[in-house]
């Protein structure tokens, strides 16, 4: 009995026929290509510069900043047991996280917006002028005249909420840490030179600002509670080991007054940038040609592929 079996028969398509292919729908090609070349042309000129104002920063290691009363405690707790006062204890405070994630969060960007009339630079510019060096907002969000946001057709305001801004705010900072040194590079992106500078070095000292806050409120808590402690103990000793710790929280309350720069410190301050940062208008031209030469050859390709003759199956017997 014999076995019948199948093989298949394909026509070879080789680089030969993939050039001729080619070449005959050259006008095609180079009529895509140069479309998508003047669109990418075209959209690359229209897009506005962008500026960016980085800093370089350290942290300030001298003070109290960021855990002023944890510091203490993690330092004076076995004063304070002898004195048979019970405190928690402190595995201490990376103070370069702390820089990093109070820039980062949200509840610091609402205290910025709030402090500081930036919301309408930030959500309502559309393009900026270099012989003023002024922004130009959209006249249908913002009057910065009368310095109010407009209402819409339904009578609501334009003014975007906080976590609207937020979104916003999160893609124009970044933030890196140099593992060598520790130092931060802390950088704000924007269509006005200027403004990149000013948000940027108002993100620093409000940084500085709220960190010393939070620790003189602390501190001054904590000043309460030993005073009354003090006062309620005729204990040579225990007074004694109180005022060491009253005296730390002194110590903290002194350096967060007298130093500026609380938590961060500008090694190489925010500047004023005189080059843009972005777009490259030179790649969006080029990688727009290119793609639009891939794609009309990709087209023609399939064209040819789609017309070629069909696979044939023919038997054959053993």
């Amino acid at each position: 009995m014999s076995n019948e079996k199948y093989i298949e028969i394909v026509d070879e398509v080789d680089l030969k026929k993939i050039f001729l292919s080619l070449w005959k729908k050259k006008y095609f090609i180079i009529t895509i290509t140069s479309i998508c070349a003047v669109i990418s042309v075209y959209v690359a000129i229209n897009k506005p510069n962008i500026y960016k104002s980085s800093a370089l920063v350290s942290i300030v290691e001298s003070s109290s900043g960021g855990g002023g009363v944890q510091s203490s405690i993690s330092q004076y707790s076995g004063l304070a047991s002898l004195a048979g006062i019970s405190l928690p204890s402190s595995g201490g405070v990376d103070k370069t996280s702390l820089a990093i994630e109070t820039i980062r969060s949200r509840s610091f960007f609402k205290y910025l917006i709030n402090k500081n009339e930036i919301l309408p630079s930030l959500m309502a510019a559309e393009s900026y002028d270099p012989k003023s060096n002024e922004l130009t907002f959209n006249d249908e969000l913002y009057d910065p005249v009368l310095k109010i946001w407009l209402k819409d057709e339904n009578n609501i305001s334009t003014k975007p909420s906080y976590l609207e801004s937020y979104e916003i705010y999160r893609s124009v900072i970044s933030i890196s840490k140099n593992p060598d040194t520790g130092y931060l590079l802390i950088s704000v992106t924007s269509l006005s030179p200027f403004f990149a500078e000013n948000l940027l070095s108002l993100i620093l000292k409000e940084t500085n600002e709220v960190t010393r806050n939070k620790d003189l409120l602390e501190s001054n808590k904590a000043m309460e509670y030993l005073v009354s402690l003090s006062s309620q103990t005729t204990n040579t000793g225990v007074k004694n080991a109180i005022n060491k710790i009253i005296d730390s929280q002194l110590e903290t309350q002194m350096l967060a007054n007298i130093n500026q720069d609380y938590l961060l410190q500008s090694l190489d301050p925010p500047y004023v940038p005189e080059i843009k940062f972005a777009p490259s208008r030179s790649k969006i031209a080029i990688l727009g040609t290119i793609t639009g030469c891939m794609i009309s050859m990709f087209l023609v390709l399939l064209q040819a592929i789609y017309f070629l003759p069909k696979t044939t199956i023919k038997p054959y017997r053993e």
